[in-house]
């Protein structure tokens, strides 16, 4: 369903709500330049890679 919301315009950001949890398809839409705000789960583990 994500995909159906998302334009596939480079340098554009979404903002949304904590309830979308596939890591990989944020990795993949991030490769292509689409990006996101959204809060993290209590539970999310992160990497921050710098």
């Amino acid at each position: 369903m994500m995909d159906d919301m998302i334009t596939y315009e480079q340098e554009t950001i979404y903002v949304f709500d904590r309830t979308y949890v596939d890591y990989e398809k944020f990795d993949a839409y991030c490769k292509k330049g689409i990006y996101f705000v959204s809060r993290l789960k209590s539970n999310a583990v992160v990497e921050v890679l710098w």
